[in-house]
């Protein structure tokens, strides 16, 4: 069986409201996301309007493409 390769940190957002938009960013894209509480003290952490800093994954093969974009962001902040 072929296993899929681990997603790839692009990111660290603030709190859920700003991962959700480098994502919905990358989603846009097509760049398939995950958002990740980092570490597990409040259940809703990684929620909209969660509290508390969230990973922004992607797919290995998108991380370049994931970056770029997750970059232009940051200057446009």
């Amino acid at each position: 069986m072929k296993s899929r390769p681990a997603p790839v940190v692009v990111a660290t957002a603030s709190d859920g409201v700003d991962g959700s938009m480098v994502a919905a960013a990358l989603e846009s894209a097509g760049i398939p996301v995950e958002v990740r509480p980092v570490g597990a003290v409040w259940p809703y952490s990684g929620a909209q309007g969660g509290f508390g800093p969230v990973q922004i994954l992607v797919p290995a093969s998108a991380a370049d493409d994931a970056w770029a974009i997750v970059a232009e962001l940051r200057r446009h902040a």
